[in-house]
């Protein structure tokens, strides 16, 4: 996995080809948020490893997705550090449709 460098308020936003075998952005703060751009012409999924797993109510889920529409450039975001932050206190995102075309950046964000 590539570790994003993050980015700060007051910070340009560049964001960088998502890597193949995934990305980790620090999120010690809870505050993060990854900014995803779809340049390809598909919607693109993103997938959010939670940590911990959760339960609300009667779903149980340790992950979360969420679709990138064709075009889109969007924040994705904030992580609650005691479901998302590995043991590094990173939050890690795979890209289960490939990363062709995939853009992003790790930004802290208030």
């Amino acid at each position: 996995m590539a570790i994003l460098d993050l980015l700060g308020p007051n910070d340009p936003v560049v964001q960088v080809p998502a890597d193949v075998l995934g990305d980790e952005f620090d999120n010690k703060d809870g505050d993060s948020k990854l900014i995803v751009f779809n340049q390809s012409g598909v919607p693109l999924r993103v997938t959010l490893t939670e940590q911990r797993a959760c339960s609300y109510a009667q779903v149980q889920h340790d992950s979360s997705t969420v679709t990138i529409a064709a075009g889109d450039n969007v924040p994705v975001g904030k992580f609650n550090p005691h479901r998302y932050n590995n043991t590094f206190r990173r939050v890690e995102a795979t890209y289960p449709d490939g990363v062709a075309g995939l853009w992003v950046a790790a930004a802290s964000r208030p």
